[in-house]
């Protein structure tokens, strides 16, 4: 990383960038470990209950935290000059927002009506992609704030 990028980069940006990226690290390895896979224990009759409220609470949860990721990780970029380490950041943030939105949210929707044992195992298999991603991500940006606290 460039040693002026710590002069560029607010505290505020660094905030921003650093709590949403653990935030949702630590969100998506809990869903994936723990919340995901309890899907198969719930009873198919009260399923339809179950997720729609698992679908409206998580929503108030993610939804703020990802636009608040995204606009941040696009404003680090442009405010970076699009530096090569922050373009791979909005590229990871941006595979992220696709995954959730072409394959998350339909698997979710195939599972609003009943228990589709399928469609919650294949969750659990994709959302691994998610889980990854903001994995290297919040390394990576981790990375960076030692560097720039390091170098400032």
């Amino acid at each position: 990383m460039n040693p002026m990028s710590c002069q560029i980069l607010s505290s505020f940006d660094w905030l921003i960038l650093i709590s949403s990226s653990w935030g949702l690290f630590i969100l998506i390895w809990l869903i994936q470990i723990l919340h995901y896979p309890s899907f198969r224990y719930i009873d198919t009759a009260q399923f339809e209950d179950f997720h729609q409220h698992h679908t409206n609470m998580i929503t108030l949860i993610v939804l703020p935290l990802m636009l608040c990721e995204l606009v941040n990780v696009l404003w680090v970029t442009y405010k970076t000059g699009f530096s090569s380490i922050f373009l791979l950041l909005s590229a990871i943030v941006l595979l992220i927002w696709l995954t959730t939105f072409l394959v998350s949210v339909p698997l979710h929707d195939k599972m609003s009506q009943f228990k589709n044992i399928e469609a919650i195992e294949r969750l659990i298999t994709t959302n691994w992609v998610r889980t990854i991603l903001w994995t290297a991500k919040v390394v990576i940006v981790t990375f960076l704030f030692y560097k720039s606290v390091k170098i400032c």
